[in-house]
Order: structure tokens, then C-alpha cells, then sequence
């Protein structure tokens, strides 16, 4: 991996990764990567099944030691993982009987598009100084990002109001040899559009509804921080993008700006085909 990543090093003067395993992220250091602030990994649980636990469970203990082989006769033998997974799921059945941001109307319209139009260039153009830090959003992009040969199948919609386009949202659920989640690829809006931002996440919920495992969420720092709580959303993981950089003038910006970025998995090769072994 040294070796790879060193090759990298010789070959560009600029790269950058949203998200890095730890043993990477010590390499990329060594290799004179900087960290910028936290990008955050939400997740809203929908009905859990005992494998989904078990996989989780197992990843963590990791796949030799002592803790392995614990969580292995816990679950194999004791049903440590269909305990969980019926209790989880009957706590998440009661959130469901109480939960009122869900059940609202949405206030802006939201259709399925198969390609951006001119109205995302509008957005882009009114909302792109908002971040200091953010990859390109026009239709040319994101036409390409999501409707163009991929393996990958995206489901985009738009959310209008008053006949102006305020954002929109990308949606994928797993292949059948992945786990079962719902992935809330990308999402973007005026930063202080909260209407918006909730009527995407309200649509992505309904989308998905309780037909997948977890809908799995991804944005930078304090961004729709406030609207994921709301939506029964919480913090699983908190990733830090790392840049190389051998411009010292741009490296004074970039850590200038590294509080205000804003990336999530469309940004990134972080959203891929991940078979279950």
C-alpha cells in the first residue's frame, strides 16, 4: 500500500480522498497528507435483520482474536444477533407509531428526473459561494456523475417551488449481492433552505421506506446536522477527508477554508459496488 500510494505521490501535485481505513490514513500521513474537518456518516434504521447484525458485529471484533471468536458463539449458539436485531426492531416500530416530521406533506414538489436541466445550473450558479470548499454541481457534472454508463442505477429527483428548482436528491438502493441499505447518495440545497433539505430527506425516507436495512447518509460537518436528528437520523461514523498538496500558497487556503467544505458520496469512489463476502 506504501508503495502504491508513493507512486501517487510522484505522479500528481494535488489528490485528495473523502474517506481513508485507519492503515491508510497512517501511510497518506507519512506521506505529507493534511486533514481537513469531519465529514459525518448517518444512519436511520428500518427493520434489522440478524445477519445485518451479525455482520456488524463481526466487523467490528475484527476476523481473528479473542473478540472474534466470542461474537461468533454469542450469535452462533446463543442468538446474541437475533436478540438484538427483535428488540432494535420493535424499538424502530414504536419511533415509527410516534413520528410526525415523517408523516407531513411535503411543501415542495419532487419528481423524478432521469437528467438535470437548466434549473440545477441556476441553483448551482445562486448557492456555489456558499462553501469554500465543494466539487462543481452544474447539470454538465451531475449528468455525468449519475445518469451516464454506470453500473451503479441512481434515482435523482428535484425539488421545485414557485417554478424554481431548490434542490434535489440522489438515491440508490444496494444490489441484491450487497447489504440491504438505503443509500442517500447526494443531497444538496441552499445551505438555509431547511424546507427543502427536510422535503428531500422526508421523500428519501418514504422512498426507501422499511424495505431496507438502514438509509445511510453522508455530509460534511454541522450540515443538515439538525434536520438528520430530526428525521431519526444518528452519527455512526465521522470520516476525515486528507489532501496532499506541494503548492504552499494553495496549501495557506486550503487549510484556511477546511472548516467550511461541504462533500458527501457522490464527491468519491466512497459510493461503490461492495459485494458481501
Amino acid at each position: 500500500g506504501k508503495k502504491l500510494m508513493q507512486i501517487e505521490v510522484d505522479h500528481f501535485t494535488f489528490m485528495i480522498g473523502l474517506w481513508m481505513p485507519f492503515v491508510t490514513r497512517k501511510i497518506a500521513t507519512h506521506l505529507g497528507y493534511k486533514t481537513l474537518d469531519p465529514v459525518n456518516v448517518y444512519w436511520r434504521p428500518g427493520r434489522l435483520h440478524k445477519f445485518f447484525i451479525n455482520y456488524h458485529l463481526m466487523m467490528k471484533a475484527g476476523y481473528k482474536g479473542f473478540s472474534h471468536q466470542l461474537v461468533k458463539i454469542c450469535c452462533r449458539y446463543f442468538g446474541f444477533d437475533w436478540f438484538i436485531s427483535k428488540l432494535l426492531n420493535m424499538i424502530w416500530r414504536i419511533r415509527d407509531l410516534f413520528e410526525r416530521h415523517t408523516k407531513k406533506k411535503n411543501v415542495s414538489h419532487i419528481q423524478e428526473v432521469d437528467y438535470f436541466d437548466e434549473g440545477i445550473d441556476i441553483l448551482w450558479q445562486s448557492t456555489c459561494n456558499q462553501f469554500d470548499i465543494i466539487v462543481r454541481r452544474d447539470k454538465e457534472f451531475l449528468n455525468w456523475r449519475y445518469s451516464t454508463d454506470h453500473q451503479l442505477t441512481y434515482r435523482k429527483f428535484t425539488a421545485e417551488r414557485n417554478g424554481e428548482t431548490k434542490g434535489y436528491v440522489v438515491l440508490r438502493r444496494a444490489e441484491p449481492e450487497e447489504l440491504n441499505t438505503g443509500k442517500i447518495v447526494d443531497l444538496y440545497t441552499r445551505r438555509d433552505d431547511h424546507q427543502t433539505i427536510e422535503d428531500l430527506i422526508r421523500h428519501a425516507i418514504h422512498f426507501f421506506g422499511n424495505d431496507v436495512e438502514v438509509i445511510e447518509f453522508a455530509a460534511s460537518g454541522n450540515v443538515y446536522k439538525e434536520a438528520m436528528s430530526k428525521f431519526g437520523f444518528f452519527k455512526v461514523e465521522t470520516s476525515f477527508p486528507m489532501y496532499r498538496c506541494e503548492d504552499s500558497a494553495l496549501i495557506q487556503t486550503i487549510e484556511s477554508f477546511k472548516s467550511n467544505h461541504f462533500f458527501t458520496k457522490g464527491d468519491h469512489d466512497w459510493d461503490q459496488f461492495t459485494p458481501v463476502q
